[in-house]
């Protein structure tokens, strides 16, 4: 399988596990190193992450993903960048948004995580 394709298959499991809040997928696909920057240029790490899906602070009602563009740099090393539609609560506010999202995978020992995300809002 290619890694365009498996990078695909890693995708569609952090949606459906950030979903349903899936704190123990998140756990294995979330590079213990990872950097998120959100919207509005806060930088996180993994426990930030996992922290909000486990206090409840972060539930999606609805994620989307739509226009997909993956490539491979190496064997090892991808790049990611897609639309996303999100409704859920977030700190007890509901939320809608449309997100762009930049991605970059890695191979690790764990299988394919995410090292890097960076989010903006878009109209």
């Amino acid at each position: 399988m290619s890694v365009p394709a498996r990078i695909h298959e890693a995708e569609e499991r952090l949606r459906v596990a950030v979903l349903s809040g899936d704190v123990a997928a998140l756990d294995v696909l979330l590079a213990d190193d990872v950097v998120f920057v959100d919207f509005m240029g806060v930088v996180g790490d993994k426990a930030d992450n996992l922290g909000r899906h486990t206090s409840g602070m972060l539930r999606m009602k609805r994620l989307d993903f739509h226009d997909i563009e993956i490539r491979a740099l190496d064997a090892c090393t991808a790049h990611c960048h897609l639309r996303v539609e999100a409704e859920g609560n977030a700190h007890g506010a509901r939320f809608s948004a449309a997100m762009r999202y930049t991605q970059l995978w890695r191979l690790g020992t764990k299988g394919w995580q995410l090292a890097a995300a960076h989010s903006s809002l878009i109209a």
